[in-house]
């Protein structure tokens, strides 16, 4: 389903650009930066929204809009300003055993370009993309946003090894 802000003129469809990662516009200078989210899809909306309302600017949030082929150096780019060692969070609403995280999983493990721990937040691991109760759904979903953002304090990503789903003891691949 698409959010309301998702969204482009015709003019800028017309005359723009696509851009594989869209960097964080509106959180703190990344020098200040405590955790990192990526994502992609509409879930950035809800993020953004939570990020507002809670006024977590310490948390950068960076778009990738294009997942193959991966944009590896373009990623390195935008997280080059920041500090070696925040937490980097891959958030999705997907199961964690599907979506883009096992992908990333495979392709960087627990360490970011040896730079950045990395882990991943989303459902639980499931057969079905959808728990097919439209309650369970957001509730998941409110907890996958909360999770995101986590603590302030917190100085790394949970071990791969515990608790990555919303609920219960997923492995996070």
């Amino acid at each position: 389903m698409l959010h309301p802000k998702s969204v482009s003129s015709l003019e800028a469809c017309a005359t723009g650009e696509f851009n594989r990662i869209l960097p964080d516009t509106q959180g703190k200078p990344a020098d200040q930066v405590q955790r990192i989210i990526l994502c992609t899809g509409k879930i950035y909306y809800e993020l953004e929204e939570h990020r507002s309302e809670t006024r977590s600017d310490h948390v950068a949030i960076i778009r990738l809009e294009q997942l193959y082929p991966f944009a590896t150096e373009l990623l390195k780019s935008a997280l080059a300003a920041y500090r070696d060692g925040t937490p980097v969070f891959w958030a999705q609403e997907e199961p964690i055993n599907m979506g883009a995280w096992p992908y990333l999983r495979v392709q960087f493990g627990d360490r970011l370009f040896e730079r950045f721990p990395f882990a991943g937040i989303a459902r639980p691991a499931s057969a079905s993309p959808a728990t097919g109760s439209h309650r369970r759904h957001q509730q998941e979903q409110k907890e996958i946003i909360e999770r995101a953002f986590g603590n302030p304090n917190e100085k790394r990503p949970p071990s791969p090894r515990g608790r990555v789903g919303v609920r219960g003891t997923e492995r996070g691949y």
